[in-house]
């Protein structure tokens, strides 16, 4: 699976590994104590709470937050050198 780095919606990035994994509806909406409604939503979001984050990694079985780490590698600034 290929992410964009530079401009993370996590909702897709999510969405994306559910269907990788074949994780069923009913187990998310359970696990997440969410409305099918909110689910579809959901995957539309660019960013979501910490809590609902974590959550998704726990159910995903992948920390999420590595995607944001990626960002930070190829998107960081390149440190100032000082001359000496």
């Amino acid at each position: 699976m290929d992410y964009n780095f530079k401009n993370i919606y996590i909702g897709t990035i999510i969405k994306e590994d559910v269907q990788d994994k074949d994780i069923e509806e009913n187990r998310i909406l359970y696990f997440l104590k969410i409305q099918k409604t909110s689910l579809h939503l959901m995957y539309k979001e660019k960013s979501l709470d910490s809590e609902i984050f974590l959550k998704w990694s726990k159910l995903l079985k992948y920390n999420l937050s590595r995607t944001y780490s990626q960002h930070l590698i190829l998107y960081a600034p390149a440190p100032k050198t000082i001359g000496i």
